[in-house]
């Protein structure tokens, strides 16, 4: 939760959303971590399983992490998962107004 609101002003997920999304069934979902050698949390993904198709739910980098390629592994893991399960179409939704787009 902490690199939530750190990447995120007022939280992208509450509580209440973190938990139910840990929670949900293990063929349904995937949660990937990032840490660095402190150990640090420097990343997270998050994989919704939808019948024959994947969806990126939460993706997170830590500001001093970003521009080192972390985000690009996590995604990568999560679409090689997909893959593995042969899900063939991914998505991730993004929302223009958390940049002030």
């Amino acid at each position: 939760v902490q690199i939530d609101l750190q990447c995120f002003p007022g939280g992208f997920w509450s509580r209440t959303a973190f938990k139910d999304e840990v929670l949900m069934p293990m063929g349904q979902r995937d949660i990937i971590v990032a840490e660095d050698l402190v150990p640090e949390v420097v990343g997270v993904g998050c994989l919704r399983q939808v019948l024959d198709e994947g969806s990126i739910t939460y993706l997170a980098v830590s500001d001093g992490s970003r521009r080192r390629g972390i985000g690009s592994i996590v995604v990568s893991d999560l679409i090689a998962r997909c893959s593995a399960r042969g899900i063939k179409t991914v998505t991730l939704e993004v929302r223009c107004h958390i940049y002030n787009i």
